[in-house]
């Protein structure tokens, strides 16, 4: 597509044929003719049948199909940045350890990724009492504060852990602090749940299905015996003697296998009493820094497929919850937040001067703070990378870099500014980060599977939307 080619992108699906205009950001069911034509021959009016051009004028008439693209690459809060980093930070994240007690074989410390391996490192008392002080100093305009612990196994440094909440708390001065962490649910004995009932800890436990899924990759170290025994026997016990701290405080992640049978994890998890009222986030296994290509199975793809059908026949009223995937809450999300910016966006053209989709404001949302001190945008990162480092907890953080990963886009604004899927691009530095620098190639090698994704879900919009759904009144 070239400059002066309208900006829009065409999709179909077994409703009907679409157009997605970016200058507006609005989705517009077209005649097939006018999809036919414009798919074919989208710059020679020539051969187009009389009915599509009049079609196409008559959609510029309505302000649709503008040619406008941003010229020049600047994210809006550019010029805040450094206001931001002082004072609105609201979240970090401590890696106590870079060691685990499990050797799951996709986990990014596995060995199978290029940016990060197991180690003996853990985050010292000083360094957790500099990143807390760091995260109130730089938290004035903030309302509330979070801490989440991260690993390897958190849990390995509980003792860290304790300190940390107790310190945070007495620094704070009455302000709110909230804590959470991910594990991987096997250390949590009676004496560290006692800790975390009377603190109100959130914890969200990796569990993968049933048990001959769950452990065919989550496997203790040296042993590679299975994980899934321990914790079911530590969530019984929660379930048991804490049921009200399971039930608010507990949620769950399940990373994907797509070998596997989606129908078969969801199936166990919905007929047991541990997991059917709980809240499931999922994901499929990680590539990003992955040595080798994750493969897919199509049965996964067709099972997802349907259960995402029905769990739309539920939002409209079809289905009851008890019929849909607790797994698909996090697709949801991501539906729910393209189709909000396509409803609520009311604009014309699409600015001058913008930035696309993707990169987070870094140093205020997810600070990551290594075992040694360093600051990165997020724990998704490679803490590896020279590029992505934007300081350490003495220094703070060093703007211009801040700004240079803000503005990510600048490194391949030719090949974005051209893009549909301008607004919706989910690639940050974590994705264009080759290790040693930010890689065109690397954004080039993954644009094509975040446009499919945004087309998937500019589909499922529709179908929604189609079967009554009413996206604006979604809170």
């Amino acid at each position: 597509m070239n400059v002066e080619a309208p900006y829009i992108h065409l999709y179909k699906n077994s409703l009907g044929y679409y157009l997605f205009d970016v200058n507006t950001v609005k989705v517009l069911s077209i005649p097939k003719h006018f999809y036919m034509d414009f798919s074919h021959n989208p710059h020679n009016m020539q051969e187009w049948s009389k009915e599509s051009i009049a079609y196409m004028k008559d959609m510029k008439i309505e302000g649709y199909l503008s040619s406008q693209r941003v010229k020049k690459s600047e994210h809006p809060l550019t010029e805040f940045l450094e206001d931001l980093v002082n004072h609105k930070l609201s979240h970090i994240t401590l890696q106590v350890t870079q060691n685990c007690n499990l050797r799951c074989e996709y986990c990014v410390y596995s060995g199978e990724y290029k940016n990060r391996q197991h180690s003996n490192e853990r985050m010292d008392s000083k360094i957790m009492r500099n990143a807390v002080d760091y995260l109130i100093r730089h938290s004035s305009d903030s309302d509330r504060m979070a801490i989440s612990f991260y690993g390897g196994e958190p849990l390995l440094e509980f003792d860290l852990i304790q300190e940390c909440v107790q310190y945070a708390n007495l620094k704070a001065e009455g302000r709110i602090v909230t804590f959470n962490f991910t594990t991987n649910g096997t250390l949590l004995t009676k004496e560290k749940l006692q800790f975390l009932v009377q603190n109100d800890i959130r914890i969200t436990i990796s569990l993968d299905g049933p048990d001959n899924i769950h452990d065919k990759h989550r496997k203790f170290a040296y042993t590679l015996m299975g994980s899934f025994e321990k914790i079911i026997k530590n969530l019984e016990y929660i379930y048991d003697t804490f049921p009200e701290y399971y039930r608010n405080n507990i949620q769950f992640n399940t990373v994907l296998d797509p070998l596997n049978h989606f129908s078969i994890i969801n199936d166990f998890i919905r007929n047991n009493k541990l997991f059917n009222q709980s809240t499931f986030s999922s994901t499929l296994i990680d590539d990003t820094y992955a040595i080798n290509e994750i493969s897919h199975d199509e049965k996964f793809d067709e099972e997802f497929r349907y259960e995402l059908f029905k769990s739309f026949l539920w939002k409209t009223g079809w289905l009851s919850k008890e019929d849909i995937s607790p797994l698909l809450i996090s697709y949801y999300r991501s539906l729910k937040k393209l189709a909000k910016m396509v409803e609520t966006i009311k604009r014309d053209r699409i600015p001058e001067k913008f930035h696309r989709g993707g990169p987070c404001v870094p140093g205020i949302q997810r600070l990551f703070v290594t075992t040694k001190g360093e600051l990165f945008p997020c724990e998704r990162v490679s803490e590896s990378s020279p590029v992505a480092r934007l300081g350490d907890i003495s220094s703070g953080i060093d703007i211009e870099k801040a700004v240079r990963i803000l503005n990510i886009e600048q490194e391949t604004s030719e090949m974005c500014r051209n893009c549909w899927a301008y607004y919706f691009c989910t690639a940050c530095i974590a994705k264009m980060d080759d290790g040693t620098q930010i890689s065109v190639t690397k954004l080039s090698e993954r644009c094509k599977a975040i446009k499919n994704s945004v087309e998937s879900e500019l589909s499922d919009y529709v179908v929604m939307k189609e079967l009554g759904y009413q996206w604006e009144l979604d809170s």
